[in-house]
């Protein structure tokens, strides 16, 4: 196990030097040469997961059809699936996505990116966006596009003094957010509801 870490380490650190590929797809591709490359079985994740069911359960109940982007390896979207009649979820590589639907056999997952995902039904019931706003570069364009997809949107991302995901969120009355708390370790959740919206992220 600790021989695991300190590959996914190096070769974390490898793929931010931007030594593999310029490609933001090919760079995740890669990224995925080691198994769970971003430590989802380890305690503090899960208990992020079960904390974001918890907070689904009692804020946005009968979810019927959930869209999950950015789904990785699946390590979350079996959480989701619990709290969802019908999941979704995308990823840039085939490799992770490969992983995510052995671990998530009832997910309907498929390879493809924030730009290129075109709606081709009703919109979900919520959009989850997990931990991936840090690989964003244009921020609002991105939580825009979850507007047009579901009638209500959840973000989560880690708390940190270099992390300023706040000021997107921040001072809105239609946002509502927790907490998640491991240790010293917190992640804020913040979600809102599109039908009580117009034009959200839009300046």
């Amino acid at each position: 196990m600790k021989f695991k870490k300190i590959i996914r380490k190096i070769w974390l650190k490898v793929l931010q030097l931007g030594t593999i590929s310029n490609s933001r797809s090919s760079r995740f591709e890669k990224l995925y040469f080691v198994c769970d490359p971003w430590g989802m079985d380890s305690e503090k994740e899960q208990l992020r997961f079960k904390e974001t069911n918890r907070i689904i359960k009692e804020e946005l109940s009968n979810v019927e059809n959930l869209l999950e982007i950015g789904c990785g390896e699946g390590h979350q979207s079996k959480f989701l699936n619990q709290v969802c009649q019908n999941l979704y979820g995308f990823d840039v590589s085939k490799t992770a996505i490969d992983r995510a639907q052995t671990r998530c056999p009832d997910g309907n997952l498929f390879v493809a990116d924030i730009d290129s995902y075109q709606l081709d039904r009703a919109k979900f019931d919520l959009v989850v966006a997990c931990e991936i706003l840090y690989y964003v570069k244009d921020i609002p364009r991105v939580l825009k596009k979850m507007n047009e997809l579901g009638r209500n949107c959840m973000v989560t991302f880690y708390q940190s003094g270099t992390c300023d995901l706040d000021k997107y969120f921040d001072g809105n009355k239609y946002i509502k957010s927790k907490v998640i708390q491991s240790g010293q370790v917190s992640w804020k959740v913040v979600w809102w509801d599109n039908t009580e919206i117009e034009g959200l992220f839009l300046s």
